[in-house]
């Protein structure tokens, strides 16, 4: 069976600032080597996949927390199956996600559709 080992993630909200921005572009790596202080993404079912920091961790399960202290998440501050985490923040495409917003906006003549569900998004993924 295939398992996608790097994918592509358009970071929408707040809950990451100062780390991560609304609107960039991120890459994971699905990985088991996670640690305390790492960002992932977390498949969280019906409610799509989330970005948060790992703040605990055990064997079976993973704490998240938000960057932004203004902002509160009911996916933090209570344990996740680690077999919910989907990658492993990698690399911060930020400079990318503006110009692919600006292309697909020219293209699409300002269709905000476009650019708030992004082509390069992973299968399902919803906004993170």
């Amino acid at each position: 069976q295939y398992y996608r080992v790097l994918s592509l993630f358009r970071v929408c909200g707040n809950s990451m600032q100062p780390s991560l921005a609304p609107g960039d572009l991120i890459l994971t790596r699905r990985t088991t080597g996670i640690s305390v202080g790492d960002i992932v993404v977390v498949d969280v079912g019906d409610a799509g996949k989330i970005i948060k920091r790992v703040s605990e961790l055990d064997a079976e399960t993973v704490v998240l927390a938000g960057d932004n202290s203004r902002l509160a998440s009911s996916f933090c501050d209570y344990p996740h199956k680690r077999s919910t985490i989907v990658g492993k923040f990698l690399l911060n495409f930020s400079f990318l996600s503006r110009w692919y917003s600006l292309a697909m906006w020219a293209a699409d003549r300002g269709s905000c559709d476009k650019i708030n569900n992004p082509r390069v998004t992973v299968s399902r993924n919803r906004h993170i």
